[in-house]
């Protein structure tokens, strides 16, 4: 017989850092923020290993105040980077504009770096910076692009890399790290208060 004791709470030490709040998983399943209900969190995903917390909750966290934000990614042969980066976010009267605001730290390059305000585009809400294009339906998903071409983590998920390349750009990608035409494994999103004396 397994005997559970009570759980007790353990009071937080005010030195130790806020802890890292999931916004975004994606891996096993075929979920995205393809359109402003579903980006926005109206849809929410069922799935326990693909998540999307939905801009108007993430928005609802952060309140335009300072907040970090950690991107994990991994690849099919096993390898895994991160980034780790200050941010903004408006609400939707700015269309959820991504405001970064310091340098990116960790092991991967930023593909985001050179476009440090950029509102969120989906199929039916086109705000990126390429205006023969809707980035969002060109590459299956939403995300605050600039060109298309520099990062999406809401493409479709695929369980292995397809051989037909116009495929494999339709996945979730890091240009700096694996290039445009490399459909990751998995990428997840963390976000967390930044501390006022301190970046990380």
């Amino acid at each position: 017989v397994n005997t559970l004791s009570p759980l007790h709470r353990r009071e937080k030490d005010p030195q130790e850092a806020p802890r890292w709040r999931v916004t975004a998983l994606r891996s096993v399943l075929d979920e995205r923020a393809a359109n402003q209900s579903q980006a926005a969190g109206e849809q929410t995903p069922e799935g326990p290993r693909d998540f999307w917390l939905g801009l108007e909750k993430m928005h609802g966290m952060v309140k335009d105040d300072r907040f970090q934000l950690l991107v994990e990614l991994r690849d099919w042969e096993g390898n895994a980077q991160r980034a780790h980066f200050l941010f903004r976010l408006g609400g939707e009267e700015t269309a959820y504009t991504l405001s970064l605001l310091g340098p990116i730290r960790g092991e991967l390059e930023s593909a985001m770096g050179d476009f440090p305000q950029l509102p969120f585009s989906t199929r039916d809400r086109d705000h990126d910076l390429k205006g023969d294009t809707n980035c969002a339906k060109h590459l299956s998903g939403g995300w605050w692009f600039s060109y298309c071409g520099h990062v999406n983590l809401n493409g479709k998920y695929f369980r292995s890399i397809p051989r037909q390349r116009h495929e494999r750009k339709q996945g979730i990608f890091w240009k700096t790290w694996r290039g445009r035409y490399y459909p990751l494994q998995s990428a997840t999103m963390k976000i967390r208060p930044a501390e006022p004396d301190r970046a990380s």
